[in-house]
């Protein structure tokens, strides 16, 4: 009977419609070899669980809203026998839940192995037709795994959902700049800080790798132009950005230009205002005279 009472609640989880962006399931995840059947199972039930947790992390939602689907045999047997209950009666018509087809976007799937004291494992998502859109492979110490598997769920998340927000610090002698940027994968500007607030670093993505940027704006009343391109290189758990181009300094007594790398670091963000990012620094106060002394 507490059986009964139970189904309608599991189910009507399962079969809310879902509103995210992207829906994903764990699929099989096979074997390398007939010994390797019950870690393929393990690793599967481990990864899906640690999955479950950030996928409903409420910091991961507002990053980026995705949703697990649970396609087990466990959920579809239970489905089964709801609807079977409906059908023969057993439930009531006014307050039966509907049972929707399970539906998901892309399947994660892959094989799982042991070798000479390690599981190796090479993950897969893949979808609606049948396109792999991503992939992640690697290894961890057999008597570890275990422990391990939730890092396998962060980098398998880290590709589902990009981190885009971070904090990016760096500079190149007096030109410094430390500032959040809420979304790298779009247009941003790097404002200069200290003794060179007033010039800004404008970078225009071109790629995922990198882009472009112009510099602009004036420090001490003199103007500076130029620019360049930029490489950079990120993942969840931070990264790097290198411009590289060149940039002049008009002067009273005429220009001077210049070239080279101006190196900066990538720290993630887990929350991003866009005040804080569009806000320049203020120019540095100008020194006061000191007056004589009478």
């Amino acid at each position: 009977m507490r059986l009964l009472v139970a189904l309608p609640a599991l189910l009507m989880l399962a079969s809310s419609p879902c509103l995210a962006d992207g829906r994903y399931t764990v699929g099989e995840m096979l074997p390398a070899t007939p010994a390797d059947e019950m870690a393929a199972r393990q690793f599967k039930d481990q990864l899906g669980n640690a999955l479950v947790e950030r996928f409903t992390d409420p910091a991961n939602q507002a990053r980026c809203p995705v949703a697990m689907v649970d396609s087990s045999s466990t959920i579809s047997e239970a489905r089964g026998v709801e609807q079977q209950l409906q059908d023969q009666g057993y439930t009531d018509a006014e307050h039966a839940v509907e049972i929707q087809p399970l539906q998901w976007d892309n399947t994660i799937e892959g094989v799982v192995g042991r070798s000479t004291g390690d599981i190796d494992y090479v993950l897969e998502i893949v979808d609606h037709d049948g396109k792999i859109v991503a992939k992640l492979e690697g290894s961890m110490r057999e008597g570890e795994w275990t422990d391990k598997i939730g890092e396998v769920a962060d980098k398998m998340f880290g590709q589902i959902c990009p981190r885009h927000s971070f904090r990016v610090a760096g500079g190149k002698a007096d030109l410094q700049f430390d500032q959040p940027v809420c979304d790298i994968t779009k247009p941003f500007t790097l404002n200069a800080k200290g003794k060179m607030a007033g010039i800004h670093m404008d970078l225009s993505p071109s790629g995922d790798s990198g882009g472009s940027f112009k510099i602009g704006g004036s420090a001490a009343s003199l103007p500076w132009s130029g620019g360049g391109s930029y490489t950079l290189a990120q993942s969840d758990a931070g990264g790097s950005l290198t411009m590289n181009g060149n940039w002049t300094v008009k002067s009273p007594v005429g220009a001077f230009s210049n070239a080279g790398t101006i190196p900066a670091t990538l720290t993630p963000l887990s929350a991003c205002d866009a005040a804080d990012e569009a806000a320049p620094p203020p120019p540095p106060k100008p020194a006061g005279k000191k007056g004589k002394k009478k």
